[in-house]
């Protein structure tokens, strides 16, 4: 038996941009404000100050381990 090397699975998956979603991409593409304030007043519309820090860094802390796992650095 010859122990053989498989190529990594590559996985493809369709996504779509729900109505919802759509509605809010022109709204960015019209918007004279960075994309990132006007995704963060959404986002965090009628959030009060200590909760908004709160979610920035939960939310950065799981962007950051998404990034590792992801470039290989922390495989869990």
């Amino acid at each position: 038996m010859i122990p053989v090397r498989e190529a990594p699975v590559q996985r493809q998956r369709m996504l779509r941009i729900t109505g919802s979603g759509t509605k809010l991409w022109k709204e960015f593409a019209r918007s004279d404000r960075p994309h990132s304030d006007l995704i963060l007043a959404v986002a965090f519309d009628g959030t009060g100050p200590v909760e908004a820090s709160i979610a920035r860094r939960v939310l950065q802390a799981a962007t950051q381990r998404l990034n590792e796992h992801t470039s290989g650095g922390n495989q869990a």
